[in-house]
């Protein structure tokens, strides 16, 4: 099975900067340091006696969140930050942890619109094929392609006809210029869950006029 047809959920950990960078697109990851035998001009040391969020980062900065109140702190909100590269970056980084959730869910569907006049072929960014089991026979139509778009949620934008004749899915469509190249934008995609005891689908009745998706935008 794909990675889009298992239910895991799993705690992964960010070992490097560029790896909490990557884990914080997706929101706050938890940490936690300790507040004894702190050097002069750190924030923390090594150790795991006090829990927070890191909650976002500037080009050399980490932001926290702490656990003192909303008014707390030079902000007045509650967060406070540490440079990158520092003792207390190393020890937040250590204990740096994120969940990981794959979603089991064997039919989906999504909604695309036409691109109007077309796209620029250079301008695109692809999905990567490898790391979401892209294969040739998802990429022999328009319409096989659109079906595995729909499987890959946000990390797919859409589908285009390139030049050469085949298929490709789009995981950015760049500023946008128009081109010569056929292009559909995903606008709306649908998932159905089943319930694994019953083996019906959530929500979902059996008369189709009456049926309810759960749709995410």
């Amino acid at each position: 099975k794909q990675w889009y047809q298992r239910r895991v959920a799993i705690t992964a950990g960010a070992e490097t900067e560029a790896q909490l960078m990557e884990a914080l697109q997706d929101g706050p990851v938890t940490t936690c340091f300790s507040k004894k035998s702190v050097e002069p001009g750190e924030r923390c040391s090594n150790g795991c006696a006090h829990a927070n969020s890191i909650i976002g980062y500037t080009k050399d900065k980490w932001l926290l969140q702490e656990s003192y109140g909303s008014s707390w702190g030079e902000f007045n909100d509650g967060s406070w930050l540490t440079t990158k590269g520092s003792k207390c970056s190393d020890a937040i980084i250590k204990k740096a942890y994120f969940p990981r959730i794959f979603y089991d869910y064997d039919r989906a569907n999504a909604y695309y619109t036409p691109v109007e006049g077309g796209v620029s072929e250079k301008e695109l960014k692809f999905v990567d094929g490898e790391r979401y089991g892209i294969t040739n026979a998802n990429r022999k139509n328009v319409g096989t392609a659109k079906n595995k778009c729909a499987f890959l949620g946000a990390a797919c934008k859409g589908v285009v006809a390139l030049s050469s004749g085949a298929f490709e899915l789009v995981s950015n469509f760049g500023p946008g210029s128009i081109g010569d190249q056929a292009a559909f934008r995903k606008v709306q995609m649908v998932v159905y869950l089943k319930h694994e005891e019953l083996g019906k689908y959530i929500m979902i009745k059996e008369k189709k006029e009456k049926s309810t998706d759960c749709t995410l935008r």
